[in-house]
């Protein structure tokens, strides 16, 4: 089946936090609507997003990582999906600003590998 043929009654074009939130509210509200949601990448979530880094693929979040408890919405999202949130630490003393520097420059590294590994000439 083609896209032509779906029987679509709202199109939501893109698939960040936003888009698929529209979508789970159309459908929560009526079952009976056909939701179509179209996103240019490979995969959906927006800005939120994290990729494999180092020899044992170790996640490193590039998105937005923190939901604070005050954010209701998101944090109802979080427990629907059983999507796993980890409590942020306020006691303690401050690293140091080298180790954000350190993944600061470990995502970097990573993506201009990533774009210099996709270009097949430098001329």
């Amino acid at each position: 089946m083609n896209i032509e043929e779906l029987p679509i009654d709202i199109a939501i074009i893109g698939g960040g936090l936003s888009g698929l939130a529209a979508a789970l509210e159309i459908v929560d509200t009526n079952k009976e609507v056909n939701v179509a949601v179209f996103e240019a990448r490979e995969r959906v979530g927006g800005r939120t997003c994290s990729m494999p880094i180092g020899p044992k693929n170790v996640r490193f979040d590039i998105g937005g990582q923190w939901v604070g408890t005050n954010q209701h919405y998101i944090m109802d999202l979080a427990k629907r999906f059983e999507v796993e949130t980890v409590p942020q630490r306020y006691e303690g003393r401050v690293v140091s600003i080298f180790l954000f520097s350190f993944f600061f420059f470990l995502f970097l590294f990573h993506f201009f590998c990533i774009i210099f590994s996709s270009s097949s000439s430098f001329s």
